[in-house]
């Protein structure tokens, strides 16, 4: 997968993924979550670019997969 750091400095962060459905996002969020913790704390914010949601199941899968609560 594929990821770029499109801005770094300001708020938020943005961060490009390679058209990623829901499960491939999770798996990358994973893989990833020092890196996005780190920009997290660094800048306080992070968009994320280039993920698939089509719906509001999408949305909430992603969200199921990666928090243990909606923020």
């Amino acid at each position: 997968m594929h990821q770029t750091v499109i801005e770094h400095d300001v708020l938020p962060a943005i961060l490009e993924v390679d058209n990623l459905s829901p499960q491939d996002f999770k798996t990358f969020f994973k893989e990833q979550k020092a890196t996005i913790d780190s920009i997290l704390k660094d800048v306080g914010a992070v968009k994320f670019r280039g993920v698939q949601i089509d719906s509001l199941d999408d949305f909430q899968e992603i969200v199921d997969g990666i928090s243990a609560k909606f923020l």
